[in-house]
Parts: structure tokens; sequence; C-alpha cells
């Protein structure tokens, strides 16, 4: 039962009496009657065992216990901000009289996405001491200097507050972890606007993840990789790098590395790859045929995976998505913290699915210029009514008629025909015959089926299945 009464009644208590109060009294002694169960109406609560514990290091590393947090790399000292006045609850919760020296210590800040939108001056004043008492002036955070060209705590301030209310946090927080690498970032309107853009594509991905994710229950519909399809294999390999890729650039605090890391997997694996290979698939096939769950599999892995990578840099948007993720347990449900990536290295197992997508995706790129020069040229209106013809090798020539339907898929034409040629081309003629209103694609077999008469062969067969089940 979180809401903002009971974070008033807590803020209060550790305030005055000490964060182990929460141990020490029941949540009757706690609450006094002042919050109910929303569902029933009841007053009769339990606490969580260790909730209070476990939260407040995620909200906020606790500078005076540095060395008591795991896995905590000693090399490098972190201060995270958790909300607005963090500055004061950190001097009344101190361990130690001088809290301004502990700020000191630490080389970046990092905002947590709670921080409200109005900078606490306070904070800011404290942060322009630690700077101006530091002995070395290359080390520390340095929020603002001093210039008579530079803007003002409160003009900066404006700025932030604007750009909050007109694009959101996590837009802000995008252009931070983009210009990381800069010694010096500027903030406008323009440059807001382009970051906005960059985050729109960041949740186009989501959002065609969890729309075809609708009807997909992990438990009882999941395959493990190992007998998934080829491109699954090779998309899930492609997920294991960039997940190494990520924790990597997390340890170095290397957040643009980690910006380019997912959006180039998102933008050109996920988006101009992967999710043009796998329409007919997840549209055409039966709901239960396990290549479509194979996918779906697949789909379900890199969504919680992103996830948990993009959380610490747009937290409300993951937020936002995660409810609607069909999970395992409910506790994996109830809060982001409790997903741990646990992704197997199939690189080596799955070494001849990994290189035989890479050269499908090899002849995909060929093939999607030639067709959009063709409609460039009005020879066809839509990719789906090219017929690609290819003069070629033996030896392409067999590697197409042996991957025929995963190549056409991946394209999105109505056929492929391969030549054995000296002369090595591509040409992109408009398929003759009609088109089926379930795939699409046009061919001159409609009608042979007379159940399905206005259907290709294929989605009769489909259908068919189908009623067999």
């Amino acid at each position: 039962v979180i809401n903002e009464k009971t974070v008033e009644i807590l803020s209060s208590m550790i305030k005055n009496k000490g964060s182990d109060t929460w141990y020490k009294q029941t949540p009757e002694e706690i609450l006094q009657g002042q919050v109910a169960c929303r569902n029933c109406g009841c007053t009769f609560l339990f606490k969580e065992n260790a909730t209070l514990n476990n939260f407040f290091k995620y909200i906020c590393i606790n500078m005076m216990q540095k060395e008591e947090l795991e896995n905590e790399d000693a090399s490098t000292n972190i201060l995270i901000e958790s909300k607005e006045e963090f500055i004061d609850n950190l001097l009344a919760l101190s361990f130690t009289q001088n809290a301004t020296d502990s700020i000191n210590k630490f080389d970046k800040v990092l905002v947590h996405s709670q921080v409200k939108e109005n900078l606490n001056k306070s904070y800011l004043n404290q942060l322009q001491v630690a700077n101006n008492k530091s002995k070395n002036k290359n080390k520390g955070f340095s929020l603002f200097k001093k210039s008579k060209k530079r803007k003002t705590n409160i003009e900066i301030e404006d700025e932030i507050k604007n750009a909050v209310e007109t694009y959101g946090t996590d837009v802000l927080r995008l252009w931070v972890a983009i210009y990381s690498n800069k010694e010096r970032i500027y903030l406008n309107k323009q440059m807001l606007a382009n970051i906005n853009r960059k985050y729109k594509n960041i949740r186009k991905v989501f959002k065609y993840l969890l729309a075809n994710l609708y009807d997909f229950n992990p438990g009882k519909d999941y395959i493990e990789i190992e007998k998934r399809i080829d491109i699954d294999k090779y998309v899930y390999s492609e997920l294991y790098s960039v997940v190494e890729n990520a924790k990597e650039a997390y340890a170095k605090l290397k957040f643009n590395e980690l910006y380019k890391t997912l959006t180039d997997f998102g933008e050109n694996t996920l988006c101009k790859l992967y999710f043009e290979s796998i329409k007919y698939k997840l549209y055409i096939l039966n709901a239960n045929d396990s290549r479509r769950r194979s996918i779906q599999s697949t789909m379900h892995d890199i969504i919680l995976v992103l996830c948990s990578l993009w959380y610490p840099i747009i937290p409300f948007t993951i937020e936002e998505i995660w409810p609607n993720i069909y999970h395992r347990s409910q506790e994996e449900d109830r809060i982001i913290y409790s997903y741990k990536i646990d992704l197997k290295d199939i690189s080596q197992v799955s070494n001849d699915a990994i290189m035989k997508w890479k050269k499908i995706f090899a002849v995909k790129e060929k093939l999607d210029a030639r067709i959009k020069l063709a409609k460039i040229k009005k020879m066809i209106d839509k990719t789906v009514e090219a017929k690609v013809i290819l003069n070629t090798n033996d030896y392409t020539k067999k590697f197409i008629d042996d991957n025929y339907n995963d190549i056409l898929e991946s394209i999105y034409a109505s056929s492929i025909e391969a030549n054995i040629t000296t002369e090595h081309n591509v040409k992109i003629e408009k398929q003759q015959g009609n088109q089926c209103p379930r795939c699409l694609r046009y061919t001159n077999e409609i009608g042979k089926d007379l159940k399905y008469r206005y259907l290709c062969p294929d989605c009769a067969a489909i259908l068919k299945e189908s009623e067999t089940k």
C-alpha cells in the first residue's frame, strides 16, 4: 500500500525517530489507522521483509557506508540524487556531521528518476561549496564555472524546468546521457526537439514488441532458445552481445556508449532487419504455430532485457511499459528491480544459424535497394508487388533455393527467381496474377482450393491446419 500518505508517514517517522523504528514498530503503530487497503478497506496490514532497506539502497547509494555495498567498484565514487530536498534528508540521516565534505568526495552525480523539476537551491549551493573546497580542480563535480558570459543558476533552472514541462523528464535525462562524454553541454530548443525524436524511436521499438506479445503467456508458450528457429537464434546472439557491451558501459559510466549500443540494436538489428523479416510468421501463421511462438519468445526476452538496460536512463518510460508485459511471477511483475538478466551464450552452439542469417541479411540489403529503386521508377507501387529475378552463380542460386522462404519473407516480395548465368545482376518486375487478401502476395494460383478459392495455396493450407487443431 504505497501512496502519498504512507510516504508522508514514513518520511516523518524516519526524520523524527530514525529508520530503526521501521523494524521496532508494528504496521498498526506506524500507520495508526490512517491508511487502508484500497481493495477491501482493511487496516490490518503486513510489512514486507527488508523492503525499506533494499528500496533505500536502490533509490540512493548510502554515501556514508559505501564500503558495505555489494560489488561496488572501489575506484569510482558515485552519488545518486534521489528526490527534491535530498540534501535536507541527507543532513537529517547523515552519520557524520559534515555532509559537505562527503559530497566533495564524489566524482560524478547521477539524478534519479523521481527528482522534481525545480532544483533545490541549497543542494546547488552545497555542491558549489564542495567544488570550491576541492584541492584538485580537475576532479569533482562542477555544475557551474565562473564566467561573465555564463548564465545564472536561476536561468539554468528555468531552462531545465521548461524542458521538463515541454518534453518530460525522460527526454531531459536522455539528453544528459547522449552528451555525457562532452566536457561542456548546451541546452536549447532545437537540441531538445532532436532528442525528442530519438526518444520517440525508442518508444516505437517497445510499442512494436508489446503489440505483438498480447497473446503470449511465457508460462506456457515460451520456447527455449535451443528449440527456436534460426532467425531467433541470430537475434538472441546479438542481444547477448548488447548486454555484455551495456554492462561494460555502465561499469565505466560511459552513458554515451550505452546509448549508442542500445539505439543501434533497436534501430538497425530490430527495426531494419528482424521486425521486417518476421511479419509473415507473426501475422499469417496460426496463433499457436511453433515458429510464431519462437519469435514471441525471443521478443519477450528482448523487451525484458531492454527494459532492464534502459531503466536508469528513461525510468518513467520503463515504469509505464513494465506492468503491460506478461511476467512469469508476481515478484517480477511487481517491480523491475527483481528482474535479473540471464541469457545463454549460444554463439558457438548455433554458429551455422548465425552465419546463415548474416548472409540472408546481406542479400536482403541489396534486394531492398533494388526494390526501392523500382518503386522510384514507378515499376511497382508496393514492395509486395515485386518479382525479384537474380542472375547469379551456382553457389548463390543454391543458397537462395535452400533458404527461399526465409529470404522471400525478409524482403516481403511476391516471388524470387534465381538463374545461373555469366552476367550477375538483379531485375525487378511486377508480379503477375491476383492478390491474396490474407498475405497480400500476388500469384496466379489463387482459387486452386475450392473451399478457400479467394486465397493463395499457402494461406489455404494454414487455415486447413487451424481447422484440424
